[in-house]
């Protein structure tokens, strides 16, 4: 965990880079989720300033702001999936060569007395666990951690602690319902798993034996 926390917290790494290129993929981030917010709101004035017209240019400049909100938004998304990417690639890079740096300062026996395709085949595991593990928090978890507060803070601001517990109460609701009906749904799609799986062996084998068959011109031995 300390190790994939220098690629999530910056001020916990001490490439000083890499801890630039994770400040400014957080900003960016920021600023893609602020921008994706108040492009609406926007919106909205500008269509409010038409139907009551009292100063006649303010339905441009609203419509300006939502134009560029919404440019904002896709070049920071844009440049934060690159800034994300280059970090990702390079966790994986330091992960790959401290792995094998550690695994060749083992002893010779326990070398030995191991499967060479066993040990490859566990580092492999355990770097994809942790390069998972750093895209799903830095594309995935901060993202909605942002998006709920942002959408919480303007409920708030904007319309009164209500509508702050109306959706507090809505989205505890939907977490509920989706938890319910996606531990419902997990034995059924392990079990279709399963099926394709045995599907697919006896195709293959199927298969295999056919092309024998034929091969070596064998079809009066075939039952």
């Amino acid at each position: 965990m300390s190790f994939i926390g220098q690629y999530l917290m910056p001020f916990n790494n001490p490439n000083q880079e890499l801890r630039g290129q994770l400040y400014k993929s957080y900003l960016l981030l920021l600023s893609q989720k602020v921008c994706f917010f108040s492009s609406p709101i926007m919106l909205k004035y500008g269509i409010n300033s038409l139907s009551t017209p009292t100063d006649p240019n303010a339905y441009f400049g609203y419509f300006l702001s939502f134009g560029v909100f919404q440019c904002v938004s896709h070049v920071s998304e844009s440049k934060k999936n690159q800034l994300l990417q280059k970090i990702s690639l390079r966790s994986w890079r330091q992960i790959s060569t401290e792995s094998f740096e550690h695994l060749l300062k083992q002893d010779v026996a326990f070398l030995f007395n191991t499967s060479q395709r066993e040990r490859l085949f566990g580092l492999y595991r355990g770097h994809q666990a942790i390069e998972k593990n750093c895209r799903i928090m830095l594309q995935f978890l901060l993202p909605i951690f942002l998006d709920f507060s942002i959408s919480t803070s303007y409920l708030l601001f904007c319309f009164g602690p209500e509508f702050v517990l109306s959706f507090f109460c809505t989205f505890s609701a939907f977490t509920a319902f989706t938890l319910r009906t996606s531990k419902a749904r997990r034995p059924v799609i392990r079990k279709q798993k399963q099926l394709e799986k045995k599907a697919d062996a006896i195709i293959s084998e199927t298969m295999a034996n056919y092309y024998t068959v034929k091969y070596f011109n064998a079809e009066q031995k075939e039952k």
